[in-house]
């Protein structure tokens, strides 16, 4: 379980840098569609599409195809911390029943025919189908600790696709902005 709290810190760490720098694209954008509006205002002879603006209608483009990558990315990282916390949940549910299971058991074990409070109930013979066998048991706890680590793999790759498209981001927006200056 600690594995998989560390897991899910890492990942939230990641994705709050990812909306650190989905935010800070806003100023690019915006000075960028500035520059568009004021060339728009431009009379006669200098109203033309020369490089500098087709540079900058690229590089608006950019930004934006940039801000879905990122907003579709946290959307996916969200996704994934639920599945963390689940998984952690159910890992955390399954060690806090068998926990009480053992405190049961060793109370049980305690217990002799002539322990106050015992007495012959009927029906104590039928068996519950829906109680668990210590096979069933091991399955689901296996069951568990597979979910926990296959979430753990998915998250891992989650946090390596946000730096992934952090860095891919910042070198087309970098890129572009240098592209325009130049133009």
């Amino acid at each position: 379980t600690d594995e998989m709290i560390t897991e899910t810190n890492q990942l939230t760490e990641a994705k709050r840098l990812l909306e650190k720098c989905f935010a800070e694209t806003e100023n690019p954008l915006h000075l960028a569609q500035e520059c568009l509006y004021h060339r728009e205002k431009r009379q006669s002879v200098d109203l033309v599409h020369d490089n500098p603006e087709k540079e900058l209608i690229k590089e608006v483009d950019i930004i934006r195809r940039c801000q879905d990558r990122m907003r579709n990315t946290i959307d996916r990282a969200t996704v994934q911390l639920s599945l963390n916390r689940a998984a952690q949940h159910e890992l955390e549910k399954d060690s806090n029943d068998k926990f009480s299971a053992e405190n049961l058991d060793n109370v049980c074990h305690g217990l002799r025919n002539t322990s106050r409070g015992i007495a012959y109930h009927s029906g104590v013979q039928r068996i519950d189908n829906t109680v668990s066998v210590p096979e069933t048991w091991a399955k689901h706890s296996n069951d568990n600790i597979q979910r926990s680590q296959s979430e753990r793999i998915s998250s891992k790759s989650m946090r390596n696709e946000i730096e992934s498209v952090i860095n891919a981001c910042y070198n087309e927006m970098w890129q572009e902005w240098n592209a325009v200056n130049v133009a």
